[in-house]
This record gives C-alpha cells, sequence and structure tokens, in this order.
C-alpha cells in the first residue's frame, strides 16, 4: 500500500514538473519521465498492477497540461505496454535482479532498456503525435530519433534509481560510511555546478570541465555500489533539470543544445551503471 501511494505522488510530482518546461507537450524536451516510472512501477508492485501504471501515466500527462486525445492514450498506454514487454524479458530472458549487483544483468538492462525500450516508446510518441494531427506521417522518421533521448534518459537514469533503492542490497550503511556518503554527495553537486557555469560561459558545444563530476560518480559507484551509481547519475542529471526548468539560458530551447545535454547524461548513465 506504502509502495503504491508513492508510485501516484511520484506520477502527480512529475506532472507538475512537466508543466514547468518551457516546450510545449509535442516538441521533445529531456524532461520524460513516463517510461522510467512505468517500468519501474511493473519491476518494483508486479506485472498484476499494470492498470495502476497505466492509469497513474494518464494522470500525470493529465497534471502535466496534455490534453485529452490521441497522444494522451498512446503516450499511456504504450509506455505501459513496452514496460510490461521488458519486465518479461529482463526476467524470463535474462533473469535480472532488480539490485543491479550482477553485471550480466545491468549489461542486460542497459541495452534492452536503454535500447529497444527507448525505441519502443518513441514509436508510441510519435504515432500519438501523428494521431492527433500534430507532425505529419512523412516526419514519423526524424522525430522518432530525437523522441528516443528522452525516453532513453528515463530509462537509464530515473528508472535505476527506484529500481535500487525499493530493493534490499547486499551493502550495508554505518556511521562511517554515512557521513562518507554525504561528502561524496556534496562534491558531486559542487563539481556539476562549477561545469554547468562552465557551459553558461563557454557555450554547451565547448565545455572543458563537462566531466568534472566523473571522480565523485566513480567515488559513489565503486564505494557504495548500485545505490551509489544510480543516486550519482540522478543527482547530476536533477541539477541540470533544474537550470532548465529555470530557464537560466543553458539551452534556450536550442534542438541541438537538448540533444548534447540528452547526449552527455545517457554516456554518464550508462558508463556508471555498468561500473
Amino acid at each position: 500500500m506504502i509502495r503504491l501511494a508513492a508510485l501516484w505522488a511520484l506520477y502527480v510530482s512529475a506532472g507538475f514538473l512537466l508543466r514547468k518546461t518551457s516546450l510545449p507537450y509535442d516538441q521533445p524536451d529531456l524532461f520524460w519521465p513516463l517510461p522510467g516510472l512505468a517500468l519501474a512501477g511493473i519491476l518494483i508492485l508486479g506485472f498484476r498492477f499494470w492498470p495502476v501504471v497505466m492509469l497513474a501515466g494518464a494522470i500525470f500527462l493529465y497534471v502535466g497540461d496534455v490534453p485529452f486525445g490521441f497522444f494522451m492514450a498512446v503516450a499511456a498506454t504504450g509506455s505501459t505496454l513496452v514496460a510490461l514487454v521488458l519486465a518479461l524479458v529482463f526476467q524470463r530472458l535474462f533473469k535480472f535482479e532488480n539490485a543491479f549487483e550482477r553485471g550480466r544483468g545491468v549489461t542486460a538492462y542497459i541495452l534492452v532498456a536503454g535500447g529497444l525500450g527507448a525505441a519502443l516508446n518513441a514509436a508510441f510518441n510519435v504515432v500519438g503525435l501523428a494521431l492527433a494531427q500534430k507532425i505529419s506521417w512523412g516526419l514519423l522518421w526524424p522525430n522518432l530519433l530525437v523522441w528516443c533521448i528522452p525516453n532513453a534518459l528515463a530509462l537509464l537514469v530515473l528508472a535505476p534509481f527506484f529500481i535500487v533503492w525499493s530493493t534490499p542490497s547486499l551493502w550495508r550503511w554505518d556511521l562511517r560510511q554515512t557521513v562518507e556518503g554525504v561528502l561524496c554527495v556534496v562534491g558531486l553537486a559542487t563539481s556539476t555546478l562549477v561545469a554547468i557555469a562552465v557551459w553558461f560561459f563557454y557555450g554547451i558545444h565547448n565545455y572543458p570541465l563537462a566531466y568534472l563530476p566523473v571522480p565523485f560518480l566513480l567515488w559513489a559507484t565503486f564505494r557504495f555500489g548500485p545505490r551509489g551509481a544510480a543516486t550519482g547519475t540522478l543527482v547530476v542529471a536533477a541539477q541540470i533539470f533544474y537550470f532548465l526548468f529555470q530557464g537560466h539560458g543553458l539551452a534556450d530551447d536550442d534542438p541541438d543544445t537538448l540533444q548534447a545535454i540528452g547526449n552527455y547524461l545517457c554516456i554518464l548513465a550508462t558508463a556508471n551503471l555498468h561500473r
């Protein structure tokens, strides 16, 4: 019951954040948590809760100011169907463990979720937009490629965080590790802020300190396991999204800049999970 309530709270909160994005729903933005939340919900709660996940997805879109119509129906249904397929593949074919503590399972997750899952979710997105007459059917392919990035981000950054923290882990915490973890997060947050500040000064395509957070990500990964890896990546992504939401000029709604930021986060997430 607590997990169900937490799932609803996450979807509603994400919907309010979707409202803060500067782009309308029919233009691909980096913030698109729907597939990540759907996959985490299925893997954590179980297959029988798929109707709850689908309804929660529709509520997320409604709260995010997405109008009733083809896009809402296709996006909510598609994210749930893809999550069911991915969860079935993980559990039946790869014997995937939600704790992300087996290298084979992590590799399978990155390839299947970050590749196949992102592509399938993007396909549902663009078909929904075409049915809603927001794009022409002839532009499905270029839009599909652009929509893959936000879907991959949700599956590689957001979903692993909730999955690993909802699963019992072999790692045990004591006071010393807690202090070390706090120091690691502070260093990671500070280095990310410095990297973002450099982006403001030099521009996103000329970022000499873009990978300044990497040593702290490695620290979190090797010292605190999968939970440290997933949390570290989310900390970096959350800070970047905060500046995007505030409209501080990091992207200025430029598609190429958004794509560069999305690629950067996908690379960090993939490398960090596959420690």
